[in-house]
């Protein structure tokens, strides 16, 4: 275990979460309640392994000091985790929270570094951001060559992949976690396991710069990567991606061909477990207004669906939408839903058109 958030219970919470927004001016009082660290919890599930653990580097500053120890810790070791991002506090105390700024989306002080030295080890290294920003992370993550993937869970290391990414010089995984909470540390132990699979999908696009920002999965065309502009904006990751320990097809998108303003039309598609480990599959379905008085997003989240599926099983699942979520306020200050053809689709995350209908709103 390496990293300033590893063994760290403020790493867990918001910056007006009661620990780091009342209990940081009373150090000597306790929390009250169970804040069971990464470590901890790893001890807790896996208490037959032998866990070091060593911070390597603060989570601000420019003391790397510390590396070194971490690289020796990491190269005597089967697997390394590190665990690095924020501090919440407010004004100036912490790098996140209310008045804590940022010019650039770099991980704060020298944790970087920390991460790219342990991965030179040759130790498959499993890096944990504990943030309340998205960070620029593509320097830690393979290109996105389609969006299906699988994780591995340590009680089932993918020696092959584990392989892939020490050539690659990256972590063999990632989980972006941002804060999450009292019961983060024993959530992220069970899904290191591989006792539970993960669900989770990003709630935001991860960036590929800061000059890419501000950037919102519901941008507008010309938002987007176009013949205008020589600067990539498109994320590291999209809205809505995420992996697990299996993988999901989805086909089969059915919707009416036509509906009124003000109805209600029901969307199904088919949802199959295409790999070995049951799992939880969040189902997305889009849309895209193709013409409008007003310029539309590319792509609008209109529902989403949790459905667990047995290795190889598959599910129908229906979505019931208010023709009403792809109203828009006009030019003219009014909220109305115009007339015209919307593309459908359902995918694994917001730019990945698996399976297309259509439906026209008259």
């Amino acid at each position: 275990m390496i990293g300033p958030n590893a063994d760290s219970t403020e790493a867990l919470m918001g910056c007006y979460s009661f620990v780091n927004h009342v209990l940081a001016h009373h150090p000597d009082t306790p929390a009250g309640i169970e804040l069971p660290t990464v470590t901890g919890s790893l001890r807790a599930e896996f208490p037959a392994a032998d866990i070091t653990s060593t911070i390597g580097c603060g989570v601000e500053g420019s003391d790397r000091s510390g590396i070194p120890a971490a690289v020796e810790a990491a190269a005597a070791a089967d697997v390394a985790i590190v665990v690095v991002g924020d501090r919440a506090g407010l004004f100036g105390r912490g790098t996140v929270g209310e008045g804590n700024d940022v010019d650039d989306l770099e991980l704060p002080g020298v944790q970087r570094e920390l991460v790219e030295a342990v991965v030179a080890t040759g130790t498959p290294v499993i890096l944990i951001a504990m943030t309340g920003r998205p960070y620029v992370l593509d320097w830690a993550l393979p290109a996105r060559a389609g969006a299906a993937g699988t994780m591995t869970g340590l009680g089932a290391v993918d020696a092959s992949a584990s392989a892939n990414a020490v050539s690659a010089g990256i972590p063999a995984a990632v989980l972006q976690t941002f804060f999450p909470g009292e019961e983060g540390g024993p959530a992220l132990a069970r899904l290191l396991s591989g006792r539970v699979a993960p669900s989770g999908r990003l709630p935001v696009s991860l960036p590929r710069s800061a000059g890419a920002q501000p950037y919102s999965y519901l941008h507008p065309v010309l938002g987007g990567r176009t013949d205008v502009t020589s600067a990539d904006s498109t994320p590291v990751r999209p809205f809505g991606f995420g992996l697990s320990y299996t993988t999901f097809a989805h086909d089969e998108l059915t919707a009416p061909a036509s509906i009124a303003a003000g109805e209600i039309f029901r969307a199904t598609v088919r949802v199959r477990n295409t790999g070995e480990v049951a799992a939880t599959d969040v189902v997305q379905l889009y849309a895209h207004d193709e013409v409008g008085s007003v310029t539309r997003p590319v792509a609008q989240l209109l529902d989403f669906r949790r459905v667990t599926l047995a290795p190889g099983a598959d599910a129908l699942v229906e979505f019931d939408v208010p023709i009403d979520r792809l109203a828009f306020t006009g030019l003219d200050g009014v909220k109305r839903v115009e007339p015209g053809a919307i593309r459908l689709w359902v995918g694994s995350a917001c730019d990945d058109e698996e399976t297309v209908a259509r439906l026209e709103i008259v």
